[in-house]
């Protein structure tokens, strides 16, 4: 793809209903720090443009390091003696590292960095709320 694909922006309702395509918002990994600008509309009863990360759809199926990784970020997310988060936080980043070579980003085009968004995005609930806007 070049340079000249045509990205779709999520905030308005024009984006393609039957393919995935590219948008101008980017989407990051939670878990991973992947980035993407790849989304797909579902269609289903709470149906919208969706995102997600570009690895595990990638890899579909052998991304066991991933969902441990998941875990680990939402176990660390509960209370828990200091040490313990320590040791969490220690075994997430050199899980990262590690795996380094199997993050790949998957952006195509000219998206607007400043529209990043973490965490689950789907639905007509996708709200892009940047902390850095400039209205």
């Amino acid at each position: 793809m070049s340079d000249t694909v045509k990205l779709y922006d999520l905030t308005k309702d024009d984006f393609p209903r039957s393919q995935t395509f590219r948008s101008l918002q980017v989407y990051e990994c939670p878990v991973c720090g992947a980035l993407t600008n790849s989304a797909y509309y579902a269609n289903c009863i709470m149906g919208g443009a969706r995102m997600g990360c570009p690895l595990v759809r990638s890899i579909q199926g052998k991304n066991e390091w991933h969902k441990t990784l998941a875990l680990k970020r939402e176990l660390l997310r509960a209370p828990h003696p200091a040490s313990y988060k320590s040791e969490m936080e220690k075994e997430i980043e050199e899980s990262l590292r590690v795996h380094a070579d199997k993050i790949i980003n998957d952006i195509v085009g000219s998206p607007d960095f400043s529209q990043r968004a973490k965490g689950r995005l789907g639905g007509p609930f996708i709200t892009w709320s940047v902390s850095n806007s400039t209205d």
